[in-house]
């Protein structure tokens, strides 16, 4: 049986949201996601993040997400699941998108599957 979160159907993405720390009002985003499912340095990739402040993640869709602490997934991490914001107790030192773990119904909804 195939589970929601590998469904050809479902696809998941993540945003970042951030701001730079004199001035948190004017907040920024990055969107992950499509086909890319690993970013093992995300500070390089987006330079942003070097000075601004993560105020929060969100993913969504029918995937979850694992933020990694340092580089190359290594260090603390912590699960980033769809349905609301997400405040992280780590930096950001790499990302990838993970299979949820099966209390995942609970967030999942029918209306995030696309068409066919």
């Amino acid at each position: 049986i195939a589970s929601k979160a590998s469904s050809k159907n479902c696809e998941g993405s993540l945003k970042i949201f951030h701001a730079h720390e004199n001035d948190l009002a004017d907040k920024r985003n990055i969107h992950l996601g499509a086909d890319r499912i690993e970013y093992p340095n995300l500070k390089k990739g987006f330079p942003d993040l070097e000075v601004n402040v993560i105020l929060s993640v969100e993913a969504y869709g029918c995937e979850c997400w694992e933020v990694f602490q340092n580089s190359r997934f290594a260090g603390e991490k912590e699960t980033v699941v769809p349905g609301e914001p997400h405040h992280l107790s780590i930096e950001i030192g790499s990302i990838r998108k993970t299979q949820c773990a099966n209390d995942y119904d609970y967030y999942y909804d029918e209306s995030m599957l696309r068409s066919s």
